[in-house]
């Protein structure tokens, strides 16, 4: 493991032997003065302190991690692929028709590798190999609805609340699937999601449902 400071109170543990979630998790049980929190990433650990930080002991902790993690919770997310603004477009990119990608799309339980960019924004992967690749936008939407399911690159993810965003959208959620002002964050790093199609009847009879 390799460690790198971002100022006084952060670290960033590299080149672990284990997944990110895993040993951020196995962080986040413990109890000491010094320790904040610990953020997983795709591979690296974002370490939050305050005061003198024992070394020994992260060390420790990370070298009883296992080198895999056990399966996290599998949350079903339905998707109405109809509103995807996108959908063409990533057919066309991806050199499929609009039935294929959601057929592909739909076909794993994506691993949740972190969360960030916006509360509860899950990264999802990796994506099938025929829907990588994708780029984002030019130019970033201003406004990206509350649901709004996206990808670009090997990942594909959900937007949980109005923000600007530059991943391409293929479908909407009717869920609701993170809210900060009531501290609901149900998708964790390590947990997996799965997508399933819905139609607008649907869709309109579970929006704003929480997941």
């Amino acid at each position: 493991m390799r460690v790198e400071p971002l100022g006084d109170q952060c670290f960033l543990l590299r080149d672990l032997d284990s997944p990110a979630f895993v040993l951020a998790d196995e962080l986040n049980r413990m109890s000491v003065p010094w320790f904040v929190e610990a953020a997983p990433a795709f591979e690296t650990v974002g370490l939050y302190v305050r005061g003198e930080v024992d070394w020994a002991w992260v060390h420790e902790v990370a070298q009883g991690c296992p080198s895999e993690g056990s399966p996290g919770r599998l949350h079903e997310i339905p998707v109405c692929y109809e509103l995807g603004r996108d959908l063409s477009e990533i057919a066309a990119l991806t050199s499929l028709d609009e039935d294929e990608v959601v057929t592909l799309h739909t076909s794993v339980a994506y691993s949740c590798r972190a969360i960030g960019f916006s509360p509860g924004f899950p990264y999802l992967g990796d994506l099938p190999p025929p829907l990588q690749g994708v780029p984002r936008l030019a130019e970033p939407r201003l406004r990206t609805e509350p649901g709004s399911v996206a990808l670009t690159g090997l990942c594909t993810g959900i937007y949980p609340q109005e923000t600007p965003g530059g991943w391409r959208i293929l479908g909407e959620t009717p869920l609701v699937i993170a809210d900060p002002d009531r501290g609901f964050f149900p998708i964790c790093a390590g947990d997996r999601v799965q997508f399933r199609r819905i139609g607008m009847e649907e869709f309109e009879m579970r929006l704003g449902e929480h997941l």
